[in-house]
């Protein structure tokens, strides 16, 4: 009994937390047929918009051989600007409207427009019309479907699946975000290689129109919450004064903001 007693102590102590492998129980989250569509389209737009940040990069680095725009050294923090400062105007309007408006709708309307934009901008490179203004303009636009976009999918994912469930599917959500940001550079770098930069904006536009064919089965519950009786300006007016008077809000905001822009 001594020396059991003697081995046990000198045995090491295993740690009480050590991390587990991920189990099939932590991907349940995709038995929910509507979250597994949504997840596939958040995917989608999450890759590309990872790509498209490479893509603009590129673009106004490499101006000088793309018709007119100048000399990309000198405007692309101004492109990254263009990018990111819609998430500070944008994101609170895009509640308001979420509140008021079906979000799927929101989600397909936000993932057409950035189709549009996405394959307008490689037309306009591959036509060698490109300028600083629209350069400008087209990033705008990308980051405003992003603004838009992002917030209204993950407000999507508590309607779509069970509460036992929600944590592993936000954790989904988020893996889906991370594993984009690693492979939407590398993408991005092979796609221009291969099709040159304006191919690769009309690449991206077809990975869009691709993940917008999965919201077309998408079944989204109303969760309309808005007091119809309350217009609209109104509710717009309290979101900015309750993020400007939280401090931690407002952090927050500001620090996406930055984010999306570098």
């Amino acid at each position: 009994m001594v020396e059991q007693a003697q081995s046990a102590a000198e045995a090491p102590a295993r740690p009480a937390n050590r991390p587990t492998l991920p189990t099939l129980e932590t991907f349940s989250a995709f038995k929910s047929r509507p979250f597994t569509y949504l997840w596939i389209n958040t995917m989608s737009f999450a890759l590309v918009q990872a790509t498209q940040r490479f893509a603009f990069v590129w673009l106004v680095i490499e101006a000088i051989d793309v018709g007119g725009l100048g000399k990309g050294s000198a405007w692309s923090g101004a492109v990254f600007f263009a990018l990111g400062i819609p998430v500070m105007f944008v994101t609170i309007p895009a509640g308001v409207l979420a509140d008021r408006i079906n979000r799927r709708s929101l989600v397909l309307g936000s993932q057409l427009v950035a189709v549009g934009v996405t394959v307008a901008a490689g037309v306009i490179i591959v036509a060698g019309e490109m300028t600083t203004t629209i350069a400008l303009v087209l990033a705008v636009g990308v980051g405003t479907t992003i603004a838009v976009g992002l917030p209204v999918r993950n407000a999507i994912v508590p309607t779509v699946v069970d509460r036992r469930t929600l944590l592993k599917a936000i954790v989904m959500m988020s893996m889906a975000m991370n594993i984009s940001q690693i492979l939407g550079p590398a993408l991005g770098g092979i796609a221009i290689q291969v099709w040159g930069i304006g191919g690769a904006f009309i690449a991206q536009g077809v990975v869009l129109l691709i993940g917008t064919l999965a919201l077309i089965p998408l079944r989204v519950p109303d969760a309309r919450t808005a007091d119809h009786q309350q217009k609209p300006l109104q509710d717009l007016r309290e979101g900015v004064r309750f993020v400007w008077g939280h401090r931690g809000i407002r952090t927050l905001i500001l620090l996406l903001g930055s984010r999306a822009s570098s």
